[in-house]
């Protein structure tokens, strides 16, 4: 059974496998979370500038 964050044992020792997917993993939400974030942004703006 693979070891995520959630049922990770504190002192078993984690692979560079695992330690690199987790950092990929969130690498990728926080790349996502501040594209929509962008998006959100612009579409409010987006009525004051076509005004």
């Amino acid at each position: 059974m693979p070891s995520t964050a959630a049922n990770h044992l504190p002192g078993v020792p984690v692979t560079s496998r695992q330690l690199a997917r987790r950092i990929l993993i969130r690498r990728g939400s926080f790349s996502a979370i501040g594209v929509f974030t962008l998006l959100m942004l612009l579409s409010a703006l987006a009525d004051r500038i076509t005004q």
